[in-house]
């Protein structure tokens, strides 16, 4: 399956810290080309200048996005605000905005507190794939960049974003697997076209 794209993924990557996003793009582009996959970048470090690419250039393929806890505080809302009289946007609200955009695109929202509440993680899927600690990127097997390179491949393919070049499912055991495991009922030596099964 790999390197079967007909396109660069379009990756939209949002955090405050210059160093979360080289470090995020620097192991994410080693495991795309792993893959045989070129990734076209949009990079910035606030949620406003996030919110103004997600208008102009969406949809994208795939979001990393960070949650801003700096403009926000433990109880969701910065305590100087009035929570009515909310003028910036946060990573959550880049989420919304990309789920409103395209609900296809992979999303991961990502914080480095460690105190994400499990409420907030359960509003945060309605609109993205995952909401995770920053440290699971680093520390753990289940969120570690060869897997996350490869979950957001697999669903960027499977979801229709991007067409494939034809594959010979008899030659991919696994791509034959994961078909028939989304549902698809696949015949031997039936040709696979991005989304479809011919």
């Amino acid at each position: 399956m790999e390197g079967n794209l007909v396109r660069a993924l379009r990756g939209l990557l949002v955090d405050d810290d210059p160093r979360n996003s080289a470090t995020i793009k620097r192991n994410l582009k080693h495991q795309f080309e792993g893959l045989g996959v070129e990734v076209a970048w949009e990079v910035a470090d606030d949620s406003i200048e996030a919110n103004e690419i997600v208008r102009q250039l969406a949809p994208f393929d795939f979001a990393i996005v960070d949650l801003f806890y700096s403009e926000r505080s433990s109880d969701g809302l910065d305590a100087t605000r009035n929570p009515s009289e909310k003028q910036f946007p946060d990573g959550f609200d880049v989420i919304k905005e990309l789920h409103r955009k395209d609900p296809r695109t992979y999303s991961l929202l990502v914080t480095s507190r460690s105190d994400l509440r499990p409420a907030f993680r359960d509003e945060a899927m309605q609109y993205c794939k995952h909401a995770i600690n920053r440290n699971e990127l680093r520390d753990s097997p289940v969120w570690s960049f060869p897997v996350l390179a490869r979950t957001i491949y697999e669903h960027v393919f499977f979801a229709g974003l991007i067409e494939g070049k034809q594959v010979d499912l008899d030659s991919d055991a696994n791509l034959l697997a994961m078909v028939e495991e989304v549902g698809h009922s696949v015949a031997s030596g039936a040709p696979f076209y991005g989304n479809e099964v011919v």
